[in-house]
């Protein structure tokens, strides 16, 4: 049975990992925060309207999730990521 509601996922990634983004790689980096969203292309122009500093327009990665960077004010880079809807024949 889907959960209603709401929901959060908090992921912990070692700045060595294959997925980490590359600003976030980099000792100075530090962390990074990331938060699954229905549809990141929505979460991305709503950031344009914004003016939010965009470090990478959303773009498919490999294990199946589209994501995007930005960086807040404080300068924490924040990854919006969604699932890749799935293509069908």
């Amino acid at each position: 049975m889907p959960v209603e509601g709401p929901r959060f996922e908090l992921g912990i990634i070692a700045r060595n990992s294959e997925v980490t983004p590359d600003p976030a790689a980099r000792p100075h980096g530090g962390g990074y925060l990331t938060f699954v969203v229905d549809e990141v292309l929505v979460a991305f122009e709503q950031a344009r309207a914004m003016d939010a500093e965009i470090l990478e327009p959303p773009t498919d990665l490999f294990y199946g999730q589209r994501r995007m960077l930005l960086r807040d004010p404080a300068g924490t880079i924040v990854d919006v990521s969604s699932p890749v809807p799935q293509m069908t024949a």
